[in-house]
C-alpha cells in the first residue's frame, strides 16, 4: 500500500461497506433473490437480472459480461476513480481515517482544497445577492439557466477588485499567500503593487476533479475587451492539472458507466456541459478549453467504452474532432461524430430543439470515417481530382494508423475505401506504409 493506506485498513473498510446499499446508492436497484442479492448490471444493458451480489463476502459477479470485484473496484467503475481515490472516498464514508503520512503536501493540498470550496460558494452568494453581479444574473437569465442549474454546477460572479477578495481571505483565514498559491490572485510584483484579482468581474464555473472537490475556477468575459481573453482560466496549481480534469466529470462519470452502450459525449465548453446535463444527457464532458490529452482519454476510459464528439462545425472543429478522435482510437474506443446545424452548438441547438431531436442526431452520429472524408472533401475546390485524393486519402490514413485495435482498424479501411471509392487492398496496401505517429493534444478551439 501506499501513502499510509495498508492492508489493514483495505480490508476494515470492506468490512464496514455494505456492498448491497452501496450498489443501490447509485440507483441501482437491488432485489433480494434467496441467500443473495442481484440487480440488472451497471456494466452492460440487460433486462433479466444477471449482477449477483454476495454481501457476506463482499463481492460481486455479472454472469452476463463477467465483471466482477468488491466494493472498491465497484467505486471505481462507477466513479472513474483510481484504486487510491476509491479507497479514500469509502473511507470518509464509513468513518475511517486516512493518514498520508509519505505526502509532505498533504496538509498544504487540504488547505487548499479548503480555500477553493468556501471560495465557490462565496462567488456564489456574490452571484445571487452583489448589485454588480446584475449582468451576470441577466446573461444566465438570457442563457435560461436558473437558480437550480446555478447551484448544481456551483456558478458564481467574481466581484471586481483585490481588496473584496482579501477581505474574504482575512475573515476565512486564507493568507494572500494562499491565495496566490490557488491561482486567484496575481501576487504583487513590488512594495508599491498589490496585485490582482484574476477572475474580478467574470462569471465564474466551478472546476471540479474526480471526487467532486472544487479545484479550480474558469471565469468567463461579461464586458468585452480587448485586454483580456473571454475566457480567463486558473493556472495549474498543487490540486489542479488540466490534463486530469474534465469539466462535468464528476458528475457524468456514473451515469456513463450505467448507460446502455457506456457512451461519453465529449464537448467543447462548459455551457455546453450544462445543457446536455440538464436536457437529459448527463455523460457529457469537456476539457478546460485547453488541450484534450491522453491522460483525459484514460479517466473515460474507466467509464466508458465508446465516445461520441460534438465540436463546433467550423475548419477549427473539424480539425479538432480529427485530433481529439486519433487520441480515442489509439486507446481502443470507437469515436462517432455529431455534426450539428451551422452556427448551433450544443447549448443552442438545445434550447431551440426538444431533447428528442438531439437524441436522433445522437442515434444517427456518423463514423470518423464519414465524418474526415466529409470535412477533407470540403477544403478541396476539386475533390475528385487525382492531387486532391491524393491528400484526403493521406489525411483519413493518417487517422487510422492511430488505432490499435485491428477489428476497428480493419472497419475503418473498408469503410474508407467505399466512401472514396478505391480498392481496400490499396488502402491497406497504403496504411502499411505509414509511420504512426503518436497523436498531440488536441487543442480546442476557444469556447
Amino acid at each position: 500500500m501506499i501513502k499510509g493506506i495498508t492492508e489493514s485498513t483495505v480490508e476494515e473498510i470492506k468490512a464496514r461497506i455494505d456492498l448491497a446499499d452501496l450498489i443501490a446508492s447509485y440507483g441501482i436497484a437491488v432485489k433480494t433473490a434467496g441467500s443473495s442479492k442481484k440487480a440488472c448490471c451497471p456494466f452492460h444493458h440487460e433486462k433479466t437480472p444477471s449482477f449477483n451480489i454476495n454481501e457476506s463476502k463482499g463481492y460481486y459477479h455479472c454472469f452476463g459480461c463477467g465483471e466482477s470485484g468488491d466494493a472498491i473496484k465497484f467505486v471505481q467503475k462507477m466513479d472513474g476513480l483510481t484504486f487510491v481515490e476509491a479507497v479514500k472516498k469509502l473511507a470518509e464514508q464509513c468513518g475511517i481515517a486516512i493518514e498520508e503520512k509519505e505526502d509532505p503536501t498533504a496538509g498544504k493540498r487540504k488547505r487548499l482544497l479548503a480555500l477553493m470550496a468556501e471560495l465557490a460558494q462565496f462567488y456564489h452568494r456574490c452571484l445571487l445577492k452583489a448589485k454588480e453581479a446584475e449582468l451576470a444574473r441577466e446573461y444566465l437569465k438570457k442563457r435560461d439557466l436558473g437558480p437550480e442549474v446555478q447551484e448544481s454546477f456551483l456558478i458564481g460572479y467574481a466581484p471586481n477588485g483585490i481588496s473584496n477578495i482579501l477581505k474574504w481571505g482575512e475573515k476565512y483565514k486564507f493568507t494572500p499567500e494562499e491565495l496566490a498559491e490557488a491561482g486567484v490572485i496575481k501576487p504583487p510584483r513590488d512594495a508599491n503593487d498589490r496585485g490582482y484579482h484574476r477572475f474580478g468581474g467574470r462569471l465564474m464555473f466551478s472546476i471540479r476533479d474526480k471526487q467532486g472537490r472544487v479545484v479550480a475556477f474558469s471565469g468567463r468575459q461579461l464586458v468585452a475587451s480587448k485586454n483580456s481573453g473571454k475566457y480567463v482560466n486558473s493556472p495549474e496549481t498543487l490540486i489542479f492539472k488540466k490534463s486530469n480534469v474534465l469539466f462535468g466529470f464528476d458528475k457524468a462519470a456514473g451515469n456513463i458507466a450505467k448507460s446502455p452502450h457506456h457512451e461519453a459525449i465529449v464537448c467543447e465548453g462548459q455551457i455546453d456541459t450544462i445543457r446536455l446535463h440538464i436536457s437529459g444527457f448527463p455523460v457529457a464532458v469537456a476539457s478546460q478549453g485547453t488541450a484534450f490529452t491522453e491522460e483525459h482519454v484514460k479517466m473515460l476510459k474507466k467509464v466508458a467504452d465508446q465516445v461520441t464528439l460534438v465540436f463546433d462545425d467550423d475548419a477549427a472543429g473539424h480539425k479538432a474532432t480529427i485530433r481529439t478522435a486519433g487520441l480515442f482510437l489509439a486507446a481502443e474506443m470507437p469515436v462517432r461524430v455529431v455534426s450539428l446545424p451551422e452556427g448551433d452548438d450544443p447549448d443552442s441547438y438545445l434550447r431551440k430543439h426538444p431533447a428528442e431531436d438531439f437524441q436522433k442526431l445522437l442515434d444517427n452520429a456518423e463514423s470518423i470515417m464519414s465524418f474526415q472524408v466529409r470535412a477533407e472533401k470540403s477544403k478541396e475546390t476539386n475533390p475528385d481530382s487525382i492531387d486532391a485524393m491524393a491528400r484526403i486519402t493521406k489525411a483519413v490514413l493518417n487517422t487510422i494508423a492511430q488505432s490499435k485495435n485491428a477489428v476497428i482498424k480493419a472497419g475503418m479501411v473498408g469503410e474508407a475505401a467505399k466512401l472514396l471509392g478505391v480498392p481496400s487492398a490499396a488502402l491497406s496496401e497504403e496504411l502499411g506504409k505509414i509511420r504512426v505517429v503518436e497523436p498531440k493534444a488536441s487543442r480546442l478551439p476557444s469556447p
